[in-house]
């Protein structure tokens, strides 16, 4: 289905990101993938959670999130509290009617936050979970022919799918 000719979403979307120690360059990625493949109507802000680094990139990120136009909410952990509970605290920190979670290293996809939209919209209690792409670890590029996922074990051809988990209640 093509999701992105579908303009009935109305959904302002915090993206909440946290990071401990990550590469300021993979950070930037990042960024950039979420600026130029979310359209900008949903993306209310990116909430950046530093979660106890050992060494300060805030300047920098932040630095390059305002040269591309990126709304950025930073916060910082006085003490490392883990992924969970980082989340957690991006996640009462963000405005934005849905929060999204990604890794600090992640790059999402042209038409990526659409067929979430779509799954919010027509089951609002249920989860989507995205397959993540593969990446090569030496010069990081996509492998967008195989999938990884939690839920399987072996590898699948697949290109943005998601797992649909309907809650009760």
């Amino acid at each position: 289905k093509n999701f992105t000719s579908d303009n009935k979403y109305e959904a302002a979307v915090s993206i909440i990101i946290t990071y401990h120690n990550e590469l300021p360059i993979l950070l930037m990625r990042t960024l950039t993938t979420i600026k130029h493949r979310t359209p900008s109507k949903y993306l209310k802000e990116v909430v950046l959670i530093n979660d106890k680094s050992s060494f300060n990139i805030t300047a920098e990120i932040a630095q390059y999130a305002h040269e591309q136009g990126i709304p950025l909410v930073y916060l910082h952990n006085e003490q490392q509290l883990g992924i969970a509970n980082s989340r957690r605290k991006g996640i009462f920190a963000a405005s934005g009617d849905i929060a999204v979670l990604l890794d600090s290293h992640m790059e999402v996809n042209d038409g990526w936050l659409e067929p979430l939209l779509h799954t919010l919209k027509t089951k609002p209690r249920a989860l989507a979970i995205p397959l993540i792409h593969m990446s090569d670890e030496k010069f990081y590029a996509i492998h967008s022919g195989t999938v990884a996922s939690p839920y399987y074990i072996r590898m699948q051809k697949a290109f943005g799918v998601f797992d649909i988990i309907q809650t009760t209640g």
